[in-house]
């Protein structure tokens, strides 16, 4: 009535049912957008044929629905996590940069998209590389604290995940640490601190599609851009498994880095099989079969795990190769594989094949590299190189020690890549480790070492420069590593502040740990070794080890609540791998430089 509207109540009217039809009309169309995206899934599901595809559509169904858009720039920084498309504004790089931290080039990302058992360790762990073939890994932050069995390596981590608590839940849980672990604000501390490479350990199953020839139906299925699947290793195929890294999670990562103005540097640290002993080869505590065995899933035809090996780095290259120029711009080298041949020369039972075959592979490797056409765009190869590969490798520590590494490595390096070649894009990589050092370079709280956590940094000092050369310790295998590899790039791509391979005998206390790390840093620098590394960026779940190992920690950036990592009530530790004597050199088939 005309009273009504003078009122405004047929206004009010009018509005409410207004708001009302705009409410339903609002509900029933996200009624229908989510109607879609299942029916999609669905439909996705029903038309796949693998069922690993059908774990990794599970799975990764979200970032399905994030579809990567390269015509627009990417957004990565939603919620800390990384993701396309987003429509949220970037955070900030720093304004001021300091100088590089203690000198170093870059920090490694470890236990990120690699795994290795004693980065889980909690407050359990006492070796940096496990000897029980138990293993001290106890979680899988943040969907698993706690697991009925520790775990020795990735891929059994996997396998058993996958047999116990099924396919779906395994990925889940590795989607959640892996966009958890490392986030935006990691990137920006690295900047601030002045790094500028990232070393990104990865396993083979980044490129497990390189794989196809093997077996069609396991390793061909997937869409290795968006999915993460469970695959079974090539040879240990009921026994090991990883779960694939999407390249796109590895394109967001280059976004990334080129954000905060880092440079990016893969690093392929396990292969089919495992290719050198140790809790990071993806395959222990099962004897390593990369250089002598062959891929048990192959159908038609026999691939050797060397083969796979070449197959993987390959892969790398051409999908490097295919990145857009600017993307590109932000890798700054390739390593195919990570310490070749590990422990090789340390005992009969560890034996995995002769020295020649070892550095063969790696000029087979390297001319891949060669031939393609990243050399001429600034990306390098860093060839890892490691003493205990070759037989009689006691040098590495102990001065005028017989030294087969010494014979036959510079040699071999001289030959396969021209000096050119050397100066340019080849990089010779050594790991230096004085933890092993089996007490020529070692300090430990008590007796047995080099040097006591008690006594003055200037004690210390003497034993890390070793003016008088009594030892083979820092100074004098950094000046070795120069004398032997003349005219040639050369990096040190691991290095640490621990000062021993048990935590809880080392030298943990904050004073020690800095100057050891700049002593080192210099002492190389002075060598020209110009890229150092530390190892490694953040260890929130292995208690023990972040007073030395985690770079993150010992900057002060550690901080908040940390996901719990624990051994069920029902279990006790192996006494075998608490061992605290301090006077102990150490196991004795873990006497090296690696860890």
């Amino acid at each position: 009535s005309p009273r009504d509207l003078e009122n405004g109540s047929a206004l009010t009217l009018v509005s409410r049912r207004f708001v009302q039809s705009t409410a339903l009309a609002i509900v029933l169309i996200a009624s229908c957008i989510g109607l879609t995206v299942q029916f999609h899934w669905w439909h996705a599901v029903a038309q796949s044929g693998s069922p690993q595809a059908v774990q990794g559509k599970w799975a990764h169904w979200k970032r399905k629905h994030i579809k990567n858009n390269l015509d627009r720039p990417p957004c990565l920084f939603w919620k800390g996590k990384l993701h396309w498309g987003c429509g949220k504004k970037a955070p900030q790089t720093p304004k001021k940069r300091s100088k590089p931290t203690f000198g170093l080039a870059g920090v490694n990302l470890g236990g990120w998209l690699h795994l290795e058992d004693w980065f889980f360790s909690g407050s359990e762990g006492t070796k940096v590389m496990s000897t029980d073939p138990n293993g001290q890994g106890l979680c899988l932050p943040p969907r698993i604290s706690s697991l009925d069995k520790p775990w020795p390596s990735e891929g059994i981590l996997v396998s058993r995940l996958n047999k116990t608590i099924g396919p779906n839940k395994t990925l889940e849980a590795f989607a959640a640490h892996r966009e958890t672990f490392i986030q935006d604000k990691d990137f920006f501390q690295i900047a601030a601190v002045g790094l500028g490479v990232l070393r990104v350990p990865i396993t083979w199953a980044a490129f497990a599609d390189a794989l196809r020839p093997i077996n069609p139906e396991i390793y061909g299925s997937h869409d290795p851009d968006q999915d993460e699947i469970i695959v079974p290793d090539p040879h240990y195929a009921n026994e090991a498994a990883l779960v694939t890294i999407p390249r796109d999670f590895l394109l967001r990562l280059l976004y990334m880095a080129k954000h905060y103005g880092l440079r990016v540097h893969f690093d392929m640290h396990s292969l089919p099989g495992g290719s050198g002993h140790g809790t990071y080869n993806g395959v222990y505590p099962l004897k390593p079969a990369f250089w002598t065995a062959n891929a048990s899933l192959a159908k038609e035809q026999n691939i050797t795990l060397r083969d796979t090996g070449l197959l993987i780095a390959k892969a790398m290259v051409n999908w490097v190769e295919s990145l857009t120029p600017e993307v590109r711009g932000s890798i700054a080298g390739l390593t195919f594989m990570n310490e070749p041949a590990h422990m090789n020369a340390i005992g009969k039972e560890n034996f995995l094949t002769d020295d020649d075959s070892v550095l063969d592979w790696l000029a087979s490797a390297a001319h891949i590299f060669r031939q393609s056409t990243l050399p001429e765009e600034g990306i390098r190869l860093y060839v890892s190189v490691i003493e205990t590969s070759i037989h009689d490798f006691g040098c590495a520590f102990i001065k005028h020690a017989k030294c087969g590494f010494d014979r036959k490595v510079p040699t071999w390096w001289q030959k396969t890549f021209t000096k050119k070649e050397r100066m340019k894009w080849a990089v010779i990589d050594l790991h230096r480790y004085d933890a092993y050092s089996a007490g020529q370079c070692d300090g430990r709280v008590g007796v047995g070492g080099a040097y006591k956590c008690s006594d003055p940094l200037k004690v210390k000092r003497k034993v890390w420069n070793d003016p008088d050369q009594v030892r083979s310790c820092t100074a004098g295998w950094a000046r070795s590593f120069q004398e032997k590899f003349p005219y040639s790039l050369r990096a040190a791509t691991e290095l640490s502040g621990s000062t021993y391979w048990n935590p809880k005998v080392a030298c943990n206390d904050l004073k020690t740990v800095a100057a050891y790390i700049d002593t080192q840093s210099r002492l190389m620098k002075e060598n020209f070794i110009d890229e150092q590394f530390f190892w490694t960026w953040r260890m929130p779940h292995g208690a023990n080890f972040e007073p030395a190992w985690s770079l993150k920690g010992i900057l002060g950036f550690e901080k908040g609540r940390k996901s719990p990592c624990i051994r069920p009530h029902n279990q006790t530790v192996n006494k075998s791998n608490t061992d605290n004597n301090e006077a102990s050199d150490g196991p004795p088939e873990n006497k090296s430089s690696d860890k």
